[in-house]
């Protein structure tokens, strides 16, 4: 169910219920849960896809939690339309990113002193299954209807995440406010909620951000008809002040993906200290590079012999052989 609500134009002071619950910044969003309950996100992931004019964000993350109810706020430049996103769309782009392994004949017993890269752990983060996305729209600089809402739920957002909500007031942004509610504690996985809106450039959502004391890391799959780089959306010409790591840079051959965008780049963004690190939200340009980047691993497989390596074996044959040669001629030239 989707509803949206107006109201009056009041400063966000009125927030009265700021520090009666727990609020945990994710990025492009802030997790807020009911009094006295412990609840906290990480692990965010988001599919960005945009046509020109149009831009649409499917976002996962994990949450932690005691409690089967929480609430998602998301910024968005206009009014969002949400509905359900899918999951295995993010299973296909992982597997198109994944680093292609190179396998090397190892003679030498390099293996020995250069262990191969630990295997891909399986993720065993259960899926919190959720019931049906209720949301409702508000004008960020409409406070009342933001207190209503969280009122209404039982939430309340802290002193340092109401900053945050008053700039995008500022900006004139609109909050999509999502209900999640689940049979059972939200612990794990929760499914992708998508976004789509109207914007004139790609950006994604990161002040809220600033109200955590503790690093915050974000993957972002970014789809466009090109390679983009990331900056800062409200200064173009200045990069991000984080880790950035391009993950992936190519175009899209998966038939399950092209619908997205002609165009992969995948990132992933490490803000270590995001009250001073995060200045803006997330923008886009198109790169001036246009190599496809795509990770490698070496593999190192031993030939041996007996267990060893047959290359050290065979110097060391080598090396008896040709002691043994000399001493034979010493001790005939001594024998003399």
């Amino acid at each position: 169910m989707r509803r949206v609500l107006a109201g009056g134009l009041v400063t966000l002071a009125l927030l009265a219920t700021s520090a009666v619950s727990p609020a945990y910044a994710c990025g492009c969003g802030g997790v807020v849960g009911p009094p006295e309950t412990d609840i906290a996100a990480s692990s965010e992931r988001a599919i960005i896809s945009w046509t020109g004019d149009q831009e649409t964000i499917e976002l996962t993350f994990d949450i932690d939690s005691d409690t089967p109810r929480a609430g998602l706020i998301v910024p968005t430049p206009t009014p969002a339309l949400v509905s359900d996103g899918d999951l295995r769309s993010f299973d296909v782009i992982e597997s198109v990113i994944k680093p292609a392994v190179i396998v090397e004949k190892d003679w030498w017993g390099i293996n020995y002193f250069m262990p191969e890269p630990a295997p891909d752990v399986v993720d065993t983060t259960p899926r919190v299954p959720l019931g049906p996305i209720e949301t409702t729209t508000i004008l960020a600089s409409d406070s009342i209807a933001l207190q209503a809402w969280l009122a209404l739920n039982g939430y309340g957002v802290t002193d340092a995440m109401a900053s945050a909500i008053r700039t995008y007031a500022d900006y004139g942004w609109s909050f999509t406010l999502v209900s999640l509610t689940s049979d059972d504690v939200i612990d794990g996985h929760i499914d992708p909620i998508r976004l789509t809106f109207d914007t004139n450039r790609l950006v994604y959502p990161m002040r809220l951000a600033r109200s955590e004391p503790g690093p915050q890391h974000v993957r972002l799959y970014v789809f466009d008809d090109q390679r983009n780089d990331v900056t800062q959306a409200a200064a173009p010409t200045l990069t991000i002040d984080a880790e950035i790591e391009e993950l992936y840079a190519g175009r899209v051959a998966d038939p399950r993906l092209t619908s997205l965008g002609r165009y992969l780049s995948a990132f992933d963004i490490t803000y270590d200290d995001p009250k001073n690190q995060v200045a803006s939200d997330i923008g886009f340009f198109e790169s001036a590079r246009s190599t496809h980047v795509s990770p490698t691993v070496t593999v190192y497989r031993p030939v041996t012999l007996l267990g060893l390596p047959l290359g050290t074996l065979i110097v060391v044959w080598l090396a008896v052989g040709t002691a043994l040669l000399i001493g034979h001629f010493r001790g005939r030239r001594k024998a003399r």
